[in-house]
């Protein structure tokens, strides 16, 4: 019969505690570069969905003299290089409807950059905004 010398408690866990670090380790990696791609990609996504909005807000209150359509695609234009996005289809305006339903009709695409990669994302996203004109032939004859 062997007789092995006494040792401390716990000394037998240092080795299953590595081994559970090298376990979790690659699953809490993968986890961390899923949430930060996906939080990428919305980012850029509501930084599209931003440029939109206030580009067609800015081209709804233009009187109809100015073209309100060129005025948005301007302005959308400018506020995507603000946020530093990369358009795959410049933004496009149309001006859909008869007067007092007149509408905005803005839409746009950009690339989505990877950060990592690991997790499959659309590489273009894709938005569009529709805002009611002003009633712009109210407004003219009242003045």
């Amino acid at each position: 019969m062997r007789v092995y010398p006494r040792m401390r408690r716990g000394t037998f866990r240092r080795g299953a505690e590595a081994i559970e670090f090298a376990l979790t380790l690659p699953w809490l990696l993968l986890l961390m570069s899923a949430i930060m791609d996906f939080s990428w990609f919305f980012f850029t996504t509501w930084c599209l969905s931003a440029s939109l909005r206030e580009g067609a807000r800015i081209g709804s209150v233009t009187t109809a003299n100015r073209d309100p359509a060129s005025i948005a695609t301007r302005e959308a234009t400018a506020r995507g290089a603000d946020f530093g996005l990369v358009w795959s289809s410049a933004p496009t305006a149309v001006v859909v409807g008869d007067a007092p339903q007149r509408r905005l009709e803005l839409s746009a695409q950009v690339d989505v950059a990877k950060l990592i990669g690991l997790v499959p994302l659309p590489p273009i996203a894709s938005e569009t905004v529709v805002i009611r004109l002003e009633d712009q032939e109210t407004a003219l004859s009242a003045n």
